[in-house]
C-alpha cells in the first residue's frame, strides 16, 4: 500500500478517494503514538507541516485537500482507531482499535462495511468464523463458510452421518414427519415451510458459492450471512428441544 506522503503527490488520486481509503493510509502515522510518552498529533500541526513538504508538487495544499484530509482524520477517530487525550485537548492517539487494524494487515477502510453487518447480532459460529472474512472483502467465501456452519449444525444436531449433505441434508433433518429437528408441535404447512427455508438457502447460497466464483458485494453478503445466523439460531433451538426431550423426567416420590 503507498504511503500517504507518496499519495500526495498526484492530488488528483486524493480528490478520488473516499475517507475511510484515505483513512487506511493516514493511519500508519499513528502507530507510534502512545499518551504516555506525548507523542501525539494534532490535526493542525498535521495539515501545516504538510502543505510545507518540498517533496510534494505544492507546498500550500489546496483547500480541497485539507477538506479531504480533514474528513479522514474525523474518520479515523469517528470509527475509534484514534482518539483524542482526556488531558492533551488537540492530540490524538492511536486506539487498541487502531492497533489491531495495522497488526492484522486488514486496512481500516475495510473496517467501515462493518455497518452491514452488526457483530452482536450475528450468531457465535457467525461471529468467529465468518467475521473475519466479511472483514477483508471476501464476500463470496465469507458466504460459503456461513452456511458450511449451517450444514455442520444441522448434521451435527439431527445426528446424521457425514454422508448427508446440502439440500438432502436439510430434507432429512427437517422432514415434516420424521425430522430429528423438526418440532411436531408446529402446523404441518409450518414443518413443510421449514424444511423448504433451510433446503432453499443452502441450495441457493451454499451450493452456488461452492461450486463457481460468485460476485458479491458487502450488502448482498450481509444478507446472506445474517440469513445463515438466524437458520443456526433455530438450529440451536431444536437441538435444545430434542435434548429436553431425551431426558428422562426423575419420577416424583410419594413418600410424605
Amino acid at each position: 500500500m503507498p504511503s500517504l506522503d507518496e499519495l500526495l503527490i498526484d492530488h488528483e488520486t486524493i480528490r478520488q478517494l473516499e475517507p475511510e481509503e484515505i483513512g487506511a493510509h493516514l493511519l500508519e502515522r499513528f502507530r507510534n503514538t502512545s499518551p504516555e510518552g506525548g507523542t501525539g498529533a494534532s490535526l493542525h500541526n498535521f495539515i501545516n507541516g504538510l502543505g510545507h513538504r518540498r517533496s510534494f508538487t505544492q507546498f500550500d495544499l489546496p483547500p480541497d485537500i485539507e477538506t479531504k484530509l480533514t474528513e479522514a482524520w474525523r474518520w479515523l477517530a469517528r470509527e475509534g482507531f484514534i482518539t483524542e487525550a482526556a488531558r492533551q485537548q488537540g492530540d490524538f492517539f492511536i486506539t487498541s482499535r487502531g492497533k489491531r487494524a495495522l497488526e492484522s494487515g486488514v486496512p481500516a477502510s475495510a473496517y467501515h462495511k462493518v455497518r452491514f453487518l452488526p457483530r452482536e447480532f450475528l450468531h457465535a459460529s457467525i461471529a468467529q468464523r465468518v467475521f473475519p472474512v466479511f472483514l477483508r472483502g471476501d464476500y463470496d467465501n465469507a458466504v460459503l463458510i456461513a452456511f458450511r456452519e449451517v450444514e455442520i449444525e444441522v448434521r451435527s444436531a439431527a445426528s446424521l452421518p457425514e454422508t448427508d449433505y446440502g439440500v438432502q441434508l436439510m430434507r432429512r433433518a427437517f422432514d415434516p414427519s420424521s425430522g430429528a429437528l423438526t418440532d411436531q408441535n408446529q402446523e404441518k404447512g409450518e414443518r413443510e415451510a421449514l424444511a423448504n427455508l433451510f433446503a432453499g438457502a443452502i441450495g441457493s447460497y451454499k451450493n452456488a458459492t461452492s461450486h463457481r466464483r460468485v460476485a458479491l458485494d458487502a450488502p448482498e453478503a450481509s444478507e446472506m450471512i445474517i440469513l445463515a445466523s438466524h437458520l443456526l439460531h433455530i438450529v440451536d433451538e431444536r437441538l435444545q428441544l430434542r435434548t429436553s426431550a431425551a431426558t428422562p423426567t426423575p419420577p416424583v416420590s410419594s413418600t410424605p
